[in-house]
C-alpha cells in the first residue's frame, strides 16, 4: 500500500486543490469525487486535533477496498479511521445538484438537527457496529455531522452513543468547524469536548 503523508494544512490545500477546479454539481454527485469528499472531512478533524497534538494523515495513492479511509499517525502510532456521514433523515447528498435542477438556498430548519443530532450521529455508530458484527477494536470511527443545528451538544451525544461507540477503538464527530471525541484511547487521550479548526 503506497501513502501520501500530509500535515492537516497540506491535507486541506490538497482537498481545496481538487475541489475548486469543478462544479458542484460533479462534485456532489460524480462517484471520482467520493474521495475528495473524505479527504475534506480528514483535513478538518485534523485541523482541529493538532490544537492539541501532533499529527499528520496519511492518505492511499490508490484505490483500495480497505476498512480505513484514511491513518492518522500521533506519537509513532499509525491508526486506522473510517469516515461516516450523517445527514437529515431522508437527504441524500448533493439532490439540489441533481439533472437540471439549479442549485438554490433552501430555509431548513435548525431546530430538528439540534434536538435529534445527537440520536442519528447514535444511529451512524450503531450501524457502522452492525455492519462490522461488533469486530471494530481496532478501528477508529470519524462520524461527520454535516446538517444543520444551533449546536451538537458534547455530553448528550457522549450519553447516548455511549454503548456503540465503547466498541470502536475511538470515535469522533468532526462538523465544518471544528471536532470532539466521544470515546477517547490511550493514544489519542479521554474523550474531549470541541476543539475548533481554524477558519478556513
Amino acid at each position: 500500500m503506497r501513502n501520501t503523508r500530509y500535515s492537516p494544512d497540506e491535507l486541506y490545500a490538497t482537498f481545496r486543490d481538487a475541489h475548486d477546479v469543478v462544479t458542484a454539481r460533479e462534485f456532489f454527485n460524480s462517484p471520482a469525487h467520493k474521495k475528495t469528499q473524505e479527504l475534506y472531512c480528514a483535513a478538518r478533524f485534523a485541523q482541529a486535533l493538532s490544537r492539541v497534538r501532533d499529527c499528520w494523515v496519511l492518505v492511499s495513492d490508490v484505490d483500495e477496498q480497505t476498512d480505513a479511509d484514511f491513518h492518522l499517525e500521533v506519537a509513532g502510532h499509525l491508526l486506522p479511521f473510517q469516515i461516516t456521514e450523517v445527514q437529515i433523515p431522508g437527504r441524500r447528498r448533493g439532490d439540489e445538484y441533481k439533472q437540471d435542477m439549479l442549485p438554490r438556498t433552501t430555509l431548513e430548519s435548525w431546530d430538528s438537527g439540534t434536538e435529534q443530532g445527537a440520536i442519528w450521529i447514535r444511529e451512524a455508530v450503531q450501524k457502522k457496529l452492525d455492519r462490522y458484527g461488533g469486530n471494530v477494536a481496532e478501528l477508529n470511527l470519524l462520524v461527520y455531522a454535516n446538517f444543520q443545528a444551533y449546536e451538537h451538544d458534547f455530553e448528550e451525544m457522549c450519553h447516548v452513543s455511549k454503548d456503540a461507540a465503547s466498541k470502536f477503538a475511538t470515535v469522533w464527530v468532526v462538523n465544518g468547524n471544528g471536532a470532539c471525541c466521544i470515546k477517547g484511547s490511550a493514544t489519542l487521550g479521554g474523550a474531549r469536548p470541541w476543539l475548533f479548526s481554524e477558519p478556513t
